[in-house]
């Protein structure tokens, strides 16, 4: 499985979120654990003029100049060059996948509560609406997001009004969604991924870990509970013969380790169907 990492992607920020430093310490993690069932490729970062078709100019150029605050809510310049990786990251997984079929990763947070003309909640830029039009760019005709980070993808649905893409890239979010208790949601999850995977050429899955119910700022799931929702994924996913680029989002448990372990579970869903999933993949490919 193709891991879109680059060393610049992570970066230390003086914040209460672990997730702009989490990319080296999840890509360290998944070494040790699956080791060359993992390749790791590098790619090219975005430009500011690629932010400019997410997010208004004047915000873009904002942030640039530390004139304006990114998500974390510093002006650290080195924040504001990790930027240019994640969603660069976010932008080659989802292109590798549309392209080749199967899975792919980008290990990064940060995007979905990033709006047209503000940032917040650590998010700074919507990677995931610039994976999207890259994607729409490339040839794709409609693509799914799927975002189950506990929280609300406010940021996300803000642009893709904005832009008038709710038609072409339909957008799941559990956030919308999480009320009840885990079957009561898991059941919401299925009916929506039966509604919303027919018809598109790619999924965007944003596999949050902090829907799991330790989290101190979200939770939903107990660990089997958060394994059966990656699974359901993975496994919509290949039964619609549809690729998947997906990516870390949100996590705050301490110490540290324990947001591994979940986004470890992730990983090990994905792989788990990479063998019968990139041969179904790679066919829809080829048929378009």
């Amino acid at each position: 499985m193709q891991v879109f990492y680059r060393p610049e992607q992570s970066v230390t920020v003086k914040s209460s979120s672990p997730s702009a430093g989490k990319p080296a310490q999840v890509v360290a993690d998944w070494r040790e654990r699956f080791g060359a069932r993992l390749d790791f490729v590098g790619f090219e970062p975005v430009t500011r003029e690629d932010f400019y078709r997410v997010h208004d100019r004047a915000y873009v150029d904002g942030v640039f100049a530390l004139q304006r605050p990114n998500g974390f809510g510093t002006r650290q310049p080195e924040v504001v060059e990790a930027l240019r990786y994640t969603s660069g990251s976010m932008r080659a997984a989802a292109l590798a996948a549309w392209r080749g079929g199967g899975i792919t990763v980008s290990p990064t947070s940060g995007f979905h509560h990033a709006r047209y003309g503000s940032g917040g909640g650590y998010c700074t830029f919507n990677g995931l609406v610039l994976a999207a039009l890259a994607v729409l760019d490339a040839g794709a005709r409609q693509l799914a997001i799927i975002d189950c980070d506990y929280h609300y993808g406010d940021g996300t649905d803000d642009i893709l009004l904005r832009l008038d893409l709710h038609d072409t890239v339909r957008h799941w979010t559990l956030g919308a969604h999480n009320k009840g208790n885990e079957r009561q949601v898991l059941e919401r999850l299925e009916a929506a991924l039966a509604e919303n995977l027919p018809g598109n050429d790619l999924v965007i899955y944003q596999a949050g870990a902090d829907s799991h119910e330790d989290d101190p700022l979200g939770g939903v799931f107990t660990t089997a509970g958060y394994r059966e929702r990656d699974r359901m994924v993975f496994e919509a996913a290949t039964r619609a013969g549809l690729p998947v680029a997906w990516n870390l989002a949100g996590g705050y448990q301490e110490p540290l380790s324990k947001v591994l372990e979940l986004h470890a579970i992730t990983m090990g869903e994905a792989l788990a169907v990479t063998g019968v999933y990139s041969q179904l993949a790679a066919n829809a490919v080829q048929k378009r």
